[in-house]
């Protein structure tokens, strides 16, 4: 007998049979654990949990969110079990990619006490999930504005890695790329540069991240356009485009090619390049809306960037009028 609870800021499905749990456990794909469920007749006739799980399995803006959205809790589960501090990690996971980041804050939390918890009672723990616990309580601060208490918690991440002698791992590069946007959001771009080019350096050392490359040259470039090095971030955001457009797993049409089209003519509006920002702008609005996932706030962007092109140009074209009149009076 399958049994629902919604407490503690998630919904969970008490699974008391071990093959059952494992079975559903196991299979990742959502439309999959849809038909499963309706297939097992399992409480779908409470229209709450129905709408429920509509909710979850029906938004395309995340492409992974149904892998955390259904969590098989076991009641057997022991204080001394690991899983418990997984659980708190999933649902935070859910609740930060719907945008709820004092949830996904406290849930994070309640997983490192956890981990802690079970390390001072002499378990070993694999440093990397310390890691991923701190780091995922920087990303919900960060995106409270609490940038402070996040660079802290980034910090403690880094000493972590480096302490278990992982900070050249990918985990590393992971969490430099987000200390790197946290410190940027804080004005700290100097530091946000290093932090993005520790990361890129990491990635670069191993095979086949053609994509995480791309993107953190992409953030990179605004940085360095927030300090006034316009060439270098130029010469940055196009060694991006260039990268994302030949990527497999990115390409033309991608809303993140969209994005670095969107700095490029960020950057060439704040050379003076306008024709060219124009351009970038254009290519940038056009991508966003014929992707299928369209983000109306990202759109919205576009056109104020593209707008604030268009000003410009007016603006230049009245000045070099006025001027001809002068010229010919």
């Amino acid at each position: 007998m399958l049994t629902v609870e919604t407490s503690n800021h998630g919904i969970y499905f008490i699974v008391p049979q071990p093959a059952l749990r494992n079975a559903i456990r196991a299979i990742i794909d959502h439309e999959q654990v849809l038909a499963a469920l309706l297939l097992l007749n399992i409480l779908l006739a409470i229209p709450k949990v129905r709408k429920y799980l509509t909710k979850i399995f029906s938004s395309s803006s995340f492409d992974f969110i149904y892998y955390w959205a259904l969590i098989i809790r076991d009641d057997t589960i022991d204080s001394f079990d690991c899983r418990r501090a997984h659980h708190h990690y999933m649902v935070g996971n859910v609740h930060r990619e719907r945008g709820r980041h004092e949830d996904s804050l406290r849930h994070f939390v309640d997983a490192r006490n956890i981990v802690d918890e079970l390390s001072s009672l002499g378990m070993k723990i694999d440093p990397i999930i310390n890691v991923g616990c701190q780091a995922n309580i920087a990303s919900a601060l960060s995106n409270q504005g609490l940038f402070t208490d996040a660079k802290d918690e980034y910090q403690n991440a880094i000493a972590t890695l480096e302490k278990a002698d992982e900070g050249d791992s990918i985990h590393a590069a992971k969490v430099y790329n987000n200390y790197a946007i946290t410190l940027k959001n804080n004005g700290e771009l100097e530091e946000s540069a290093k932090s993005y080019n520790r990361a890129l350096d990491i990635y670069r050392a191993f095979d086949g991240y053609g994509a995480e490359i791309a993107r953190i040259c992409s953030n990179l470039s605004l940085t360095l356009a927030k300090k006034g090095d316009l060439k270098t971030a130029l010469d940055m955001c196009q060694q991006a485009l260039h990268m994302k457009l030949r990527n497999k797993q990115i390409g033309p049409d991608h809303i993140l090619t969209a994005i670095t089209y969107n700095n490029k003519g960020t950057i060439l509006r704040l050379m003076g390049k306008l024709d060219e920002a124009l351009k970038c702008h254009q290519n940038a609005l056009r991508i966003k809306t014929m992707n299928t996932e369209k983000n109306i706030i990202s759109i919205a962007h576009s056109k104020r960037d593209l707008a604030s092109v268009l000003f410009l140009r007016f603006q230049r074209s009245n000045i070099m009028k006025v001027n001809q009149e002068k010229v010919v009076r």
